[in-house]
């Protein structure tokens, strides 16, 4: 019973969440997926790694598929291909057990998951009272 009603909120939760949100969601799942993936190496746990890596690869597949090249243009196809590097750089981790590719991947992570933060920030503020802003002219 307990496990329905956590599966129901979080269900509801990842539903009624804001894009940003989700995307930081993703980004924290995929960071977490690599440190779990690090500890299993470190602890000679094959099946372990193998399920942590695979659960970071499909985060970055479901990154890759969320971007719109329409509208994300230059933005959108480079992170594609930082995604697809990443993904390449963990499945190599995988075959030679390598924790050094994993922190190389949960580092360009953490980079990305910062900027996300920012735009959170700025996208989560409330906007100010109409007539609380000053008005500046360019140049003045």
């Amino acid at each position: 019973m307990r496990a329905a009603s956590y599966h129901a909120y979080t269900q509801m939760s990842v539903l009624g969440a804001e894009p940003v949100k989700l995307i930081i969601a993703l980004y924290q799942g995929a960071i977490e997926a690599g440190s779990t993936a690090i500890k299993c190496i470190e602890a000679g746990d094959v099946l372990g790694r193998s399920k942590a890596i695979s659960k970071a690869v499909n985060i970055l597949t479901e990154l890759i598929v969320s971007l719109d090249p329409q509208k994300g243009g230059e933005l959108a196809s480079n992170l594609r291909r930082l995604y697809s590097y990443m993904q390449q750089k963990l499945l190599q981790a995988h075959f030679h057990a390598s924790g050094e590719a994993i922190a190389e991947v949960e580092r360009l992570l953490k980079s990305l998951l910062e900027a996300w933060y920012t735009v959170d920030e700025r996208t989560s503020m409330p906007y100010p009272a109409a007539g609380s802003v000053e008005s500046h002219a360019v140049g003045s």
